[in-house]
């Protein structure tokens, strides 16, 4: 997902932890040997890193033990040029691992990370601080730090740590096993399963070691005794996350929504306690909402209108307003339930906060969440003509969303306008467009604002000024992202059965898109990468390749020619069937895009939509600009 370079740093990790950090700006802490529960006291100079110019930083404290356990965040203080702030580890910490933020720059010591690692009171080292490093190396640290996936590294660290502290072992086998079968594929097998066979001389019998052998032991193919530890599993944990997990698939799975409902009703009776439950009810009534079925869909919901998540409801009314004929009263009852359980999410917001977000990003994410589920019901009530009341709901959602969602500010722009406060939906317009956050709806909007309130002369160049703070706006930013990284390499066969080099496309500007038909995502931005691929037909320097990846079909290439033909697009889709490319770029989430320069590095990431086609296209349009 996110840009990453190669080093093996093992043996200066293990030897000299503060020669590794010192790698990207000025990092120290202390103390030297921190003991767990102890505060600690980070100082860090951003003068020579990516944050130089940083009017603030945040930094966020990634603690962990096996695994992540929790995340903070801290404003730190500039002090003397330098910046700092401190932290308070817990008593079952192992050590935290660091990045330091300024808006969406990010500084992480070139993917390698900053770490702490933590010490007993007699200054050893805490066993099992290494694996948790080497698991953070390549598992969540990969995807919540943007850290390089070093499997050498990960390696020597795991050993290091097994051979000082053997005891250890058996709580970081699931991180070392998937280290081994990455970085050993030839010996996995032997490796794992000589793993393993020790493992059982401790008679295993709790629900994660159950779950280790059942898994690990079908992963390198030794059925039996993947079976018999499943059979252990179902009798003494009935309701495992590992067996919930299995049915969750074969909801998701199943393509006959009467059969679906029926998975989904023995799913509610086996699990009814399961921490999974929200994801079998978000999964069937994803469903619903793909063939339309909203009535359904509600009734399903009120009863269990609690433990659907607020991004369910969100969705689920989108659809609906994009139906020929639009259900009002279901929309509304749909909608009004999510913006009450948007609501009670913030209102309790460390209740289900996830251990890779901190305290205050998660509630940003509830705010936003409300924001989105009010902006639904505020779009009805506008529809019913009910203007004054979606105004005062419309205010909320754009005070949630902050200004960041482009539909919510056009339609609480147009709902000001038509009750009269033209000065106010003037003012919102002409942020959001400055913003980068307009469309051609909002400056339409904008010139009629202009007048009402200003008259006729002067808005179109008014509106110019703000397209061009716009432009330079987006420049400023794209140009402190900027990379020159080299592009991995590939070929791949199209739809045709052409092959595809990158490197005969060496020269040209290129847009690759990683993406797949089952991903909402992709397929939303894809209205406005048709027009960014229209509007470049005839530039022969400028090519755009659509990689087609992680799909679930059986038959891959057919699934991408029928979904490529149903929807009339003229992309160049090339297919990475065996998730060969995606791996190469290290993407961790789809869509994600690499803009490369005529030189052939990688210039530019864009990770995800945003929902605006136009700023799609204005976006790739100044990217392609600076690079010609």
């Amino acid at each position: 997902m996110f840009q990453l370079t190669r080093n093996v740093f093992a043996l200066l990790i293990i030897l000299s932890f503060t020669a590794f950090v010192f790698a990207a700006g000025d990092f120290t802490f202390a103390p030297e040997k921190p003991n767990p529960g102890e505060e600690i006291i980070v100082t860090f100079d951003a003068s020579d890193t990516d944050l130089s110019e940083a009017d603030k930083i945040t930094m966020y404290i990634y603690l962990f033990a096996a695994d992540l356990q929790s995340t903070e965040s801290f404003e730190m203080k500039n002090k003397n040029g330098k910046w700092e702030a401190s932290f308070k580890t817990n008593e079952d910490n192992l050590g935290a691992a660091i990045k330091f933020v300024y808006d969406e720059i990010f500084e992480n010591n070139k993917g390698k990370g900053f770490f702490i690692h933590l010490y007993n009171a007699n200054g050893g080292l805490l066993p099992g601080s290494k694996a948790g490093m080497a698991n953070a190396l390549n598992s969540w640290g990969v995807y919540y730090l943007d850290l390089e996936s070093d499997l050498e590294t990960s390696l020597n660290l795991y050993e290091e740590d097994f051979k000082t502290n053997h005891a250890i072992k058996k709580d970081f086998l699931s991180g070392y096993f998937a280290i081994i079968s990455r970085a050993r594929p030839m010996l996995k097998d032997s490796i794992i399963t000589a793993a393993l066979e020790e493992f059982e001389l401790n008679n295993p019998q709790e629900e994660s070691e159950l779950t280790l052998l059942t898994n690990w032991y079908g992963a390198v193919k030794h059925q039996t005794k993947a079976e018999s530890y499943k059979a252990k599993l179902e009798e003494k944990f009935p309701e495992a996350d590992y067996l919930a997990n299995i049915k969750l698939g074969e909801i998701y799975n199943e393509k006959d929504l009467v059969q679906k409902e029926t998975l989904i009703k023995a799913f509610v009776e086996k699990y009814s306690s399961s921490k999974l439950l929200p994801s079998a009810y978000s999964i069937y009534i994803n469903a619903l909402r793909t063939e339309g079925e909203f009535v359904k869909a509600d009734e399903f919901i009120k009863p269990r209108k609690d433990k659907i998540s607020p991004y369910t409801y969100y969705s689920l009314v989108s659809k609906m307003f994009e139906a020929e004929n639009l259900d009002l009263k279901t929309a509304k009852e749909i909608s009004k339930m999510g913006a009450d359980k948007a609501k009670n999410e913030l209102e309790n917001s460390t209740e289900g906060k996830a251990n890779y977000q901190s305290k205050s990003d998660w509630e940003k994410d509830r705010k936003y969440l409300l924001g989105l589920n009010l902006y639904n019901y505020g779009k009805v009530l506008y529809k019913e003509e009910n203007k004054e009341e979606a105004k005062e709901i419309l205010k909320d959602a754009f005070e949630y969303t902050g200004g960041d969602e482009t539909d919510v500010n056009e339609l609480f722009a147009q709902c000001l306008l038509e009750t009269g406060e033209a000065g106010e939906a003037l003012e919102i317009l002409s942020s959001s467009i400055k913003n980068g956050k307009g469309n051609e709806t909002m400056k339409e909007l904008l010139k009629n604002a202009y007048t009402k309130e200003k008259g006729e002369d002067g808005g179109e160049e008014f509106l110019k000024n703000l397209e061009d703070a716009a432009g330079e706006k987006m420049k400023a930013a794209l140009k402190k992202k900027m990379k020159n990284d080299p592009a991995p390499e590939f070929t791949l066969t199209d739809m045709e059965g052409n092959k595809v080099s990158l490197a005969d496309l060496k020269g040209k500007i290129i847009i690759i898109d990683f993406w797949a038909t089952w991903c909402g995502p992709c397929k939303s931005s894809f209205p406005g990468m048709q027009k960014a691929v229209n509007k470049y037909a005839e530039d022969e320097n400028v090519k755009f390749l659509f990689i087609n990846t992680w799909e679930r079909a059986e038959n891959k290439l057919q699934n991408a020619k029928d979904f490529i033909q149903q929807n009339n697009y003229t992309f160049k889709v090339l297919m990475d069937e065996n998730n060969e490319v995606i791996t190469k770029y290290k993407v961790s989430g789809i869509p994600t895009k690499f803009i490369l320069g005529k030189d052939g590095n990688i210039k530019f990431i864009s990770i995800g939509f945003s929902g605006s086609v136009d700023q799609l296209v204005d976006e790739l349009s100044t990217m392609i600009s600076m690079l010609k």
